[in-house]
């Protein structure tokens, strides 16, 4: 009954969610469905209710659904110092940087980095145009692709596979089929004709909550299938059974609405060499209070905000990690000390006093914490060697972007006769629109259309302020949205239906062009017509239509590989001729930027000769008949850089960063 209140699109299915966090009536915590409970039942336990309340409105906080899961740093560390190797981390980080060079030439995978930003159609605008060309979308992608980079370098934000992991509620298994040591997971997910399926995992899982600080805040646990739970989904079920709850292992938590980390990607958890004891945490005990003023209330929340310092320790652990071991006795007493200051606010104890700071200072930072006020070391263990490999090709980014001269070239299939007459209304309606636009701009700090649309800035982490006032600046972008909708259609109330849509055409043409042609400003807005995007769709198909083009969907579906193989032809056509056979070409470029790396004079090839030599994928792609060279190329390249980073040898590391940097440059420039 509750959730027939809401539109069910809000909750991204047709069923209804397993876990609700909620308040209601004096009540906090996570509500679970149970399929055994009888009609308008809500059970819920004593610890759940924390005042006498009569306010029976239900306030939704969250509920589970198919969350993506990030590598971060304090994960990273302890599972490196748990035995998963920094190959392996750099393999996966690897995997996301080919994902943001393809976003910039693959219509898919361009479609994929846009489809958080719901203005506009993107499975309406992909069928219609090459994505990665067109002068507005491109601009958005570079917004996200940077902003993407950046991540991966200031915060190693690591995207893991929506199939390998995923941040979920932790409930408690009510119906006692769990033995300690196991739980149990079902995901759900869509499959190619957006039907929605469910998946049970099995197998090992590495579970934690954070922030996680000690070794032992990592568990690794059993996935299992047990048929009197499969009524949950999207959610993490724990045993009731054992010594001590598995949730109160990881970091001290509980299942009242913490979220907890799950990843069973076999390459990790297939790794992990050593299993640690879970830290002590011990129920905090709290101040007595009693009577408690409201000057009371203000002091102790003025306290709270001037005093905390987890920031400050878990940057201080990171370095501790990185000159010793997260099993250091600094390194431990950090965790612990974290951890109490988390329950500071509900013990009214902070632990954190100056000489506990003057203690626990380090003199070096480690390369990845780009600490600008201490002597700085480069790390050698996994997050070093992530960082700077992302750092050149964000840099890399960075410069390229800044020095290329923003070319603007008018699809001339977007014009539909007539468009004329609609100009000088366009141009009226056009500097309204930027007057507006620009308004917005100036007062939320955002340099372009693209970070508003985007929600992202461009600027470093020393210059960011809070984000959010984006939030803000999206709403009233979407109201001028609107106003510009109403603006437009005002005119096509009284027209029939076909005449109708033949004059918004027209009239969009004209918004088309007077925005691609406003070559006056250093930074055009081409968002303009963009806010009728069916329309150009609509525009387009039509003038594509009647040339009847020859052009196959399987050729414009490998666009992408042209524009790679075409640009390694150039870059490389003082090698040999890609003509004469693409492996030996191919083979001649991994020498050169071995070469180029210094690693000849140390390497044995013997792994690079049997990957070129033997791989039966490589000759069947060189064999092909149905594509071009440099289509064949193109797809060549991509499967040498995946065989490659799968290599532990940290030549053949160095030589994967090389070419997906070469990929990364190709993308940008096209060259």
């Amino acid at each position: 009954k509750i959730f027939d209140a809401y539109d069910s699109e809000q909750f991204h299915s047709k069923r209804l969610p397993s876990v609700i966090q909620v308040r209601i009536a004096g009540m906090k915590g996570i509500f679970v469905h149970d399929p055994n409970l009888e009609e308008d039942i809500l059970q819920y336990r004593k610890s759940q209710f924390k005042f006498k309340s009569t306010h029976l409105y239900l306030e939704l906080i969250n509920y589970s659904k198919q969350n993506p899961l990030f590598w971060n740093r304090q994960v990273i560390n302890l599972l490196n110092h748990m035995g998963v190797s920094t190959q392996t981390f750099l393999q996966l980080q690897n995997e996301c940087r080919k994902r943001v060079s393809m976003s910039l030439l693959s219509k898919k995978a361009a479609t994929s980095m846009l489809n958080h930003i719901h203005y506009y159609n993107w499975d309406l605008i992909k069928t219609s145009f090459y994505m990665t060309e067109e002068p507005f979308i491109r601009s958005l992608l570079l917004i996200l692709s940077g902003d993407r980079l950046r991540r991966l370098k200031d915060k190693t934000h690591v995207p893991i596979a929506f199939g390998d992991g995923r941040s979920l509620y932790g409930v408690v298994d009510e119906t006692n089929s769990l033995k300690y040591g196991e739980i149990f997971i079902q995901i759900s997910d869509k499959d190619e004709n957006d039907k929605e399926i469910f998946r049970i995992i099995c197998g090992h899982v590495a579970v934690t909550k954070n922030p996680c600080h000690n070794p032992g805040d990592i568990r690794i646990l059993k996935a299992v299938d047990k048929p009197r739970l499969h009524h949950l989904f999207n959610c993490i079920v724990y045993p009731c059974k054992g010594p001590r709850p598995h949730s109160n292992e990881m970091s001290g938590s509980d299942l009242d609405g913490d979220e907890f980390w799950a990843c069973w990607n076999e390459m990790i958890v297939n790794e992990v060499q050593q299993i640690f004891k879970p830290a002590l945490y011990p129920k905090a005990i709290k101040q007595e209070t009693n009577n408690i003023t409201q000057n009371e209330i203000v002091e102790f929340l003025l306290d709270f905000i001037s005093c905390d310092s987890v920031g400050i320790l878990s940057n201080r652990h990171l370095a501790c990690c990185a000159l010793y071991n997260p099993q250091h006795k600094k390194a431990l007493k950090l965790a612990k000390i974290i951890s109490d200051s988390l329950d500071y606010p509900k013990t009214g104890i902070n632990p954190v006093t100056t000489k506990v700071l003057k203690d626990l200072q380090f003199k070096a930072y480690p390369d990845y914490m780009q600490n600008q006020h201490k002597q700085v070391f480069q790390c050698q263990k996994a997050l070093g060697w992530m960082f700077r490999n992302i750092k050149e090709v964000h840099n890399c980014h960075m410069q390229i972007q800044d020095d290329s001269s923003f070319k603007i070239q008018l699809d001339q299939d977007l014009f539909i006769e007539g468009f004329d007459k609609y100009l000088e209304q366009a141009k009226q309606t056009y500097r309204e629109y930027c007057d507006k636009l620009n308004i917005i701009l100036l007062m939320y700090d955002l340099s372009n259309e693209y970070e508003l649309i985007t929600g992202y800035h461009s600027c470093t982490i020393e210059e960011q302020h809070n984000n959010d006032n984006i939030e803000t600046a999206n709403q009233e972008f979407r109201s001028l949205r609107n106003e510009i909708k109403h603006k437009f259609n005002e005119e096509f109330l009284d027209s029939n239906v076909e005449q109708s849509n033949l004059e918004r055409m027209r009239k969009v043409s004209a918004w088309y062009y007077v925005a691609y042609t406003d070559y006056d400003k250093e930074n055009p807005i081409l968002s303009f017509p963009w806010v009728f995007s069916e329309y150009l769709c609509k525009i387009k198909q039509l003038n594509v239509n009647k040339k009847a083009t020859t052009t196959t969907a399987a050729a414009a579906n490998h666009r992408s590989l042209e524009k790679i193989g075409l640009a390694l032809s150039n870059r490389y056509r003082h090698l040999s001729s890609v003509s004469s056979s693409i492996p030996n070409f191919l083979f001649s470029i991994v020498v050169s930027c071995a070469a180029s790396l210094e690693l000849l004079s140390r390497w044995n090839s013997d792994e690079l000769v049997a990957l070129f030599g033997n791989n039966e994928v490589l000759s069947k792609i060189a064999e092909n008949p149905q594509t071009t060279n440099a289509n064949r190329l193109g797809e060549a390249f991509l499967i040498v850089i995946e065989l490659l980073s799968k290599s532990k040898s940290v030549d053949m590391i160095q030589l994967t960063h090389h070419l997906l940097l070469i990929l990364h440059q190709i993308a940008i420039t096209g060259r």
